[in-house]
């Protein structure tokens, strides 16, 4: 009974064995996040390891009984963070790429060498802000055993990194270099002032049109003021023609049409001569000609 177990149990191993030599040796996890910053703002974060405890889920307030000691430049290529003790073990992570339009590319050893993984922290300019991408990758070892945790390590470090980005998103956004360059936030324009200058030239402004006042229809009888509508011309009196020497009386001829002269005065006033007035016939006295 006790063989067969033995037989059972190897036959087993040797399964798995088998099976985790098929399994891969690497894993490679990749989380994206928008952040509403320029690049300027985040590269300020992610290419100073000493601030990765502000955002990272690695940090000292979580595992607190590690120590974390830095090296290196402060910012960019050649930083380096190391941390010892606690569940993380002995670890290093130091840059060795740095751009701030880019990002930053980092080799890290972990569990005292036995492990090592490579990452980059890519950022790319969008509208309205920069599209940051964590790819973490690294190596799991020979042993088929260990190629079995690369789902719990796929999992796991995907959560953290997850974690990481939100962290960075919120920390970066709250700053005052958040706001892209060459841009300001709506709200702090100042109000425009009524003598300045609008931006869209505002609509011509049409003087208002005088109210016509209707002039009340003259008098005849009132003498018209100076300045004032003069009143309707008079009809001028008939002309009375001249009578013979017998008539008793002067008869009046139907009124002429007024003609027109060259020198502006009638024949008269330019001492023309007239006919003298024919004599009468008998029997016709006070019969006008």
């Amino acid at each position: 009974m006790l063989k067969k177990i033995l037989i059972a149990f190897a036959s087993l191993l040797g399964l798995l064995l088998v099976i985790g030599l098929l399994l891969p040796t690497t894993y490679r996890v990749e989380r994206s996040l928008l952040i509403l910053a320029p690049p300027e703002a985040v590269y300020a974060q992610v290419a100073q390891p000493r601030r990765w405890g502000e955002w990272t889920p690695w940090n000292a307030e979580r595992y607190p009984g590690g120590q974390w000691m830095f090296g290196g430049p402060e910012l960019g290529a050649g930083s380096v963070r190391t941390w010892e003790g606690g569940p993380l073990g002995r670890g290093t992570l130091s840059l060795s790429e740095a751009d701030p339009k880019t990002g930053v590319t980092y080799q890290a050893s972990l569990d005292g060498g036995r492990f090592s993984a490579r990452g980059r922290i890519s950022l790319a300019s969008v509208e309205g802000g920069t599209q940051v991408t964590w790819v973490d990758e690294g190596s799991i070892g020979r042993s088929p055993l260990r190629r079995y945790l690369a789902p719990f390590i796929r999992s796991r470090l995907g959560a953290g990194i997850e974690q990481g980005l939100a962290r960075l998103k919120l920390g970066v956004e709250s700053s005052k270099d958040a706001a892209p360059s060459g841009e300001a936030p709506a709200a702090a324009g100042p109000t425009p002032s009524p003598d300045a200058s609008p931006g869209i030239a505002a609509p011509p402004v049409l003087p208002s049109a005088e109210p016509t006042v209707s002039a009340p229809p003259p008098d005849p009888t009132a003498t018209p003021s100076p300045g004032g509508t003069p009143p309707p011309p008079t009809p001028e009196p008939a002309v009375t023609a001249p009578t013979s020497p017998g008539d008793g009386g002067a008869v009046s001829t139907p009124e002429q049409p007024a003609q027109a002269s060259t020198g502006g005065s009638s024949p008269v006033d330019a001492g023309a001569a007239v006919p003298p007035p024919t004599a009468p016939a008998p029997g016709d006295a006070g019969t006008p000609r």
